[in-house]
């Protein structure tokens, strides 16, 4: 868990067997954006066959932190493209917790 000034997040992670309802299923190597509602925003992606989650606790919905969420899910779907991929996710913790 880290502060910045998008939130805390809360975990960055493997998320093995999990059943979540889905309104429709995302492309191949992409990133989804979830808006928790009061909770916070989710990054969701899956890669090599395990499911990842970022969750920014405590991000309204809003245009600014919107932006910086589509930030983050872009580079780690660059990372995921450019054979880069960390699966702690930890280079984009240490930009965070720069700002």
């Amino acid at each position: 868990m880290f502060q910045s000034n998008l939130g805390t997040v809360l975990c960055v992670g493997t998320v093995m067997k999990t059943q979540l309802p889905s309104a429709s299923k995302a492309k191949k190597g992409t990133v989804s954006i979830e808006n928790l509602e009061d909770r916070g925003l989710r990054l969701r992606w899956r890669h090599e066959g395990n499911r990842y989650v970022m969750a920014l606790v405590g991000v309204s919905d809003n245009k600014l932190n919107r932006a910086a969420a589509q930030s983050k899910a872009r580079q780690i779907e660059e990372d995921m493209v450019t054979g880069n991929f960390d699966p702690t996710v930890r280079h984009l913790q240490a930009k965070a917790s720069a700002k």
